[in-house]
This record gives structure tokens, sequence and C-alpha cells, in this order.
């Protein structure tokens, strides 16, 4: 009894995270960017920490939780795209995203070009914080983080985008240069597991593999 009424409260939790961006989009209105940031940061715990619930839980979109939030991701991330006040959204998108990503992985790559959007996203903000662009770190740092947790499954976006691989990693080793702490740690982080992701990715294309070493000579 007690574990079917934490299930049901945890389902309700969850909903009302969710229901939030939908009437929100249909009403006009929309919450603070703290409180968006944080609804996404308890989503993505509950995906992380109770995922098997998450795939069971439905919303009252009518999709399944985890479907339904990775629509809301898509539209968030979109919005974010283009209006740079929304940094503070977009950083809880990331984090939502890191949760999902620990055990729904094939969900979001069967989002075509989901996975591939991120990663081009990670990659303009990494080269914008190794030119000192941002006055607050939050988002380079949960961009950073969640590269960090996730190259492999953004291995395949790898050298597939216009910044290029030898750019991103001169831009990672530049923010792991700089004197904010949590950014240099995220960046050693997220620097270690890219060149681990990369050398998976490009193992038959020595010439981009190449330009990336000539940066540490």
């Amino acid at each position: 009894m007690e574990d079917e009424t934490a299930d049901k409260a945890g389902n309700k939790l969850v909903d009302d995270q969710l229901y939030a961006f939908f009437t929100a989009r249909k009403s006009g209105t929309d919450a603070s960017k703290g409180v968006k940031r944080q609804r996404l940061r308890i989503l993505g715990v509950m995906c992380e920490k109770h995922h098997e619930k998450m795939e069971a839980w439905k919303s009252k979109t009518g999709q399944g939780c985890l479907d339904a939030l990775l629509t809301v991701l898509e539209s968030e991330m979109e919005k974010c795209r283009k209006d740079s006040t929304l940094n503070q959204v977009h950083a809880g998108c990331f984090e939502a995203l890191d949760g999902f990503l620990q055990h729904s992985h094939s969900k979001a790559a069967a989002k075509k070009g989901f996975l591939n959007s991120v990663y081009v996203d990670i990659a303009q903000i990494v080269l914008q914080a190794s030119r000192d662009e941002f006055s607050r770190y939050q988002l380079p740092v949960a961009a950073l983080k969640l590269l960090a947790r996730h190259a492999r499954h953004l291995s395949g976006e790898l050298h597939s985008t216009k910044q290029g691989a030898a750019a991103v990693c001169g831009a990672l080793l530049q923010c792991c240069l700089k004197t904010n702490a949590d950014l240099k740690r995220a960046a050693a982080d997220a620097l270690d597991a890219w060149l681990g992701a990369l050398r998976h990715s490009l193992h038959d294309r020595p010439e981009v593999l190449k330009k990336v070493i000539g940066l540490f000579n």
C-alpha cells in the first residue's frame, strides 16, 4: 500500500512538472526562468533515479512521461537557441537531458536530428566560453557536464558540425585554463570523455585525428 501511494505521488510530481510546460504553451503565459530550470532539474533527477517508473507512467498530455519530457526538451531548447536571455532555462534543459540519457538514449536517438542539434548547441557554447562570452557560467558548465557524461552517446555527431573536431578540442583546452573553478573542472572532465569518444568515432578518419593531435604539440 505504501509503495502504491509513493508511486502515485511520484507520478503526480512528474506529471505536474510536465503539464506546466504544456499549459504554458497553450495559454501564452510562462513561469520564471528560475522556476522552469528547477522543474527541468526535477524531471532529470526522476529520469535517472526512477527510470522504470517513468517509463510506465502516463501524463495528462496523452503521452508517456518520457515521451512528454522529450517533447518539452525539444521545444524549450529551440526557444533557447533564439533567445540568449534564456541561458538559465537552457542549462536546465541540459541538466534534464543528462538524467534522461542515463537510461533512455535510444528514445533520444530515434528522434531525427535531436542529438545532432544538442551537440551543435554544446559545441557552440564551448566555443563561446573559450572566448569569455559568458558573464555567468551556469550554461557552459551544464553543457560541459552533459558532454562529460554522454560523449559516447553524442559520438556520431563529433565530426558532423561546421565547428569541426579540432576547433571544439581547442575550445575545450582553452576552457581548462580559465580561472573559474567550476568551468575548469567541468571542461577537464568533458575533454577527457570527448577525446575517448573521438577516438572511437574517428578510428577510420586519421586525417581528422591528426588535426586534433596537432593541437597538443
